[in-house]
């Protein structure tokens, strides 16, 4: 195992967003299953009610599905009641069912491995945190072997949609991957700043590159729906500037929908971009970029470089 693929797990153990998403893990799977009343309660802020609809269930009887679902929320539940050994404990059987079932569950069994992680450091028990990255950086490079290959120096191939990525490009350097679903069709590659000719600050710059295929949707249903996560995980957000935009390689031009929104980061102002485009056979590319006003017209040009260096999906656009 890597120290470098090691490192990079710690840090998506710590991140916000894996714990934010146990809901996508469980939607399609228990929201009109025999957890659906005690997600509801999860859902409504009723934390007690919840952890006792969750451990009735527990109880009963359970699909492997369904058991790991509620250990992964009773864990949850824990886990914010800064019950550290109980989360780590209940966690511990979530990882336990999930090894049980196929390696669709894998964004499930981090998130599983996130609760020991957290709870695991919370007790100050180093070690133990470690090794339980570990053991999440291996499942975390079977995920990313699902959809991407490294077969071409210094870039990543999607292998669903032909796309290639950069490793690195423009003082923009891979910081994470990842893969939404167990098929590889769903999945992102993150890049840091990694020079210093950006002034120093508070809110982080970076630029997720998101290529989805078999989605289904219009250019226009993806961005109002990426639109959307933004207002919602900024509030105050206000939008600037939405319209066409096009990026052009040789003969080839690549036409999509972009938007770009005021935001407070860390107490700064920064702006938060997005760019969608809709490829023939209905394959979406996707770019969100942060960072702070300060470096907007450095962190512009890079995304640009982005756009420009990366090797589209074959096809014509669709409109």
């Amino acid at each position: 195992m890597s120290a470098l693929r090691t490192r990079r797990v710690i840090a998506l153990l710590g991140a916000a967003f894996l714990l934010a998403s146990t809901p996508s893990f469980a939607a399609g799977d228990v929201s009109h299953g025999s957890l659906a009343p005690a997600v509801k309660l999860l859902e409504n802020g009723d934390l007690e009610a919840a952890e006792a609809a969750f451990t009735k269930a527990l109880a009963g009887e359970l699909g492997t599905q369904d058991r790991a679902a509620a250990l992964i929320y009773l864990a949850r539940i824990q886990l914010g009641k800064r019950q550290f050994t109980e989360a780590d404990a209940t966690a511990a059987k979530a990882v336990e069912e999930l090894g049980r079932i196929t390696e669709s569950r894998d964004q499930a069994m981090l998130l599983a491995l996130m609760i020991r992680f957290e709870a695991a450091k919370a007790q100050g028990d180093e070690a133990k945190a470690t090794e339980i990255a570990e053991v999440a950086a291996g499942l975390s490079a079977r995920q990313d072997q699902l959809a991407w290959s490294d077969r071409i120096p210094g870039a990543f191939i999607h292998k669903a949609s032909g796309t290639v990525l950069p490793k690195a490009v423009a003082g923009l350097a891979e910081y994470e991957m990842n893969t939404y679903d167990a098929t590889g069709l769903d999945a992102s590659v993150t890049y840091a700043v990694d020079d210093a000719d950006v002034k120093p600050s508070e809110a982080p710059s970076y630029v997720t590159t998101q290529v989805t295929v078999n989605q289904g949707r219009s250019i226009d249903e993806q961005f109002q729906s990426s639109r959307q996560e933004i207002l919602e995980r900024f509030p105050d957000a206000r939008e600037i500037t939405t319209g066409p935009i096009a990026v052009v390689q040789g003969q080839r031009r690549l036409e999509g929908t972009m938007g770009v929104f005021s935001v407070r980061a860390n107490g700064e102002q920064a702006f938060t971009t997005l760019h969608v485009f809709r490829m023939e056979p209905d394959i979406l590319v996707r770019f969100m970029a942060g960072y702070p006003a300060s470096n907007a017209e450095t962190m512009r040009g890079r995304v640009a470089a982005l756009m420009q260096t990366m090797v589209w999906p074959e096809g014509a656009t669709i409109r």
